[in-house]
């Protein structure tokens, strides 16, 4: 290994160096690396020299200047990254990346984001894609710094608004003819506003919670073993369904989408039907029991649509970018009432009512979408 190669060698290993203290490498390599035996004329010997160590520099400062260090070469084909870390982005750092037609960029599991960034251009034929793949976290930060610039990253779309619940069902208990208890069930709920997109992920459909079925205990001889009130609705529920996730893609050349960016909310779904009642007979107490309904919860919202950041020297759309919020169903009709359930017993009788329906909800807002030229 030459003297120069070993040179090299020892600023590869610098590169984690600030810009500062890496200038400065390279200025005390280039000036006690000339081999006057080597090379003639002197201004030669320090061309070349020059020329190595712009090449051997080149991809480790174009990763501090923010375009990554180009490890992952030229992508071309479809790509699905593993995430490690679902509280942080996952991450593709090409030389450059010229994505087919039919093509598709993705992750396996929902994350913090995906970011893209190339040492040269950002050609999209094919399509990147994280719907249903955002995650929340509250370690990313909010800005990309690219050649000591911060850019603030998008914001995913707020979800739809939830309408109201129904209510839940009473209870009625008798002896001979004659009312015992009467006891009334949870109330619905109003609607409840919809969940805010971070830059991560776009936000979260929701729902309003049904309120709760009454209880009544009955012993056979007509007196009274047990009876609660239906509780009030719980207020804000949340899907199980993943929210849209966040793209960035950073390039030093061009970013030009021919194909698609796509990170859609989820559509309003879900039953806003109330619960039956239910009866029940204990016979060794000989106490009758009935429970009205839970009350229908509302439609679950539309989600928001995720965050899409673009940062280049140029960019160009020709083809497509939906980013768009789930729809959502306001005008749906309200759930059906849940069915009444009786139990008798010689002249003791009691009675749970089904809970009522619920309402519709409304469709998530779009995310944002950035363009930052540098």
């Amino acid at each position: 290994m030459t003297a120069l190669e070993d040179e090299i060698d020892v600023l590869t290993e610098s590169v984690s160096a600030t810009p500062t203290t890496l200038r400065s490498v390279i200025k005390d390599t280039v000036n006690t690396t000339v081999d006057t035996d080597a090379f003639t004329p002197i201004n030669e010997q320090i061309a070349y020299q020059t020329n190595i160590l712009e090449k051997v520099f080149e991809k480790e400062l174009l990763a501090i200047m923010g375009f990554g260090d180009g490890s992952d070469g030229e992508i071309l084909t479809s790509q699905t990254v593993t995430v490690i870390d679902q509280q942080l982005p996952a991450k593709i750092q090409a030389t450059n990346v010229n994505l087919a037609s039919g093509q598709t960029i993705t992750v396996n599991k929902p994350c913090a984001g995906l970011y893209i960034y190339s040492q040269g251009d950002i050609i999209i034929d094919g399509s990147i894609v994280m719907t249903n793949l955002g995650y929340n976290s509250n370690v990313v930060p909010e800005t990309v710094t690219v050649k000591g610039v911060e850019y603030r990253l998008a914001r995913g779309g707020k979800s739809g608004n939830s309408l109201a619940s129904g209510a839940g069902g009473m209870t009625n208990s008798s002896y001979n003819g004659n009312i015992v208890s009467s006891s009334a069930g949870g109330s619905g709920n109003n609607g409840q506003d919809g969940e805010e997109g971070n830059h991560c992920f776009g936000g979260m459909g929701i729902y309003t919670k049904g309120g709760g079925g009454a209880h009544v205990e009955l012993e056979a001889n007509g007196n009274i073993w047990a009876r609660w009130p239906g509780s009030s609705s719980g207020g804000k529920g949340y899907s199980n369904e993943k929210p849209s996730g966040a793209i960035a893609l950073i390039a030093r050349g061009e970013i030009m989408i021919n194909g698609a960016l796509i990170s859609v909310g989820e559509d309003c779904s879900g039953s806003n039907n109330g619960s039956d009642g239910s009866s029940d007979y204990n016979s060794p107490n000989r106490i009758l029991a009935a429970s009205g309904g839970k009350g229908g919860d509302s439609l679950i919202s539309g989600f928001g649509g995720g965050p899409i950041t673009l940062v280049a020297k140029k960019i160009t759309v020709n083809g497509t970018i939906n980013n768009s919020g789930g729809t959502g169903k306001p005008n749906a009709s309200v759930g059906k009432t849940g069915r009444d359930a009786s139990y008798v017993m010689e002249e003791a009788v009691v009675l749970g009512y089904g809970g009522k329906g619920g309402y519709g909800a409304e469709a998530g807002l779009p995310g944002e979408v950035k363009q930052y030229l540098i």
